[in-house]
């Protein structure tokens, strides 16, 4: 693995999530020339539909100190 030189620039650099991890070649590839052929870009990132409402994701701090999901399916 190599580390990033801070005092070198880059023109680009790509951020894949390990959360989503099925993307192909082909679409980074794809979304790579998207931003490339845009000069005024700033930044290109990807969405895929939700498989449940995001609502049912929500999660709160307990008084224990952990996490738990707001809402629990039954």
């Amino acid at each position: 693995m190599k580390k990033s030189d801070k005092n070198k620039g880059y023109d680009y650099i790509l951020d894949l999530d390990v959360s989503s991890p099925l993307r192909t070649i082909e679409d980074v590839e794809n979304a790579f020339e998207l931003i490339h052929s845009d000069k005024n870009a700033l930044s290109l990132f990807s969405v895929n539909p939700s498989h449940r409402n995001p609502y049912f994701n929500m999660v709160e701090q307990n008084e224990e100190g952990y996490f738990d999901l707001v809402k629990k399916i039954v």
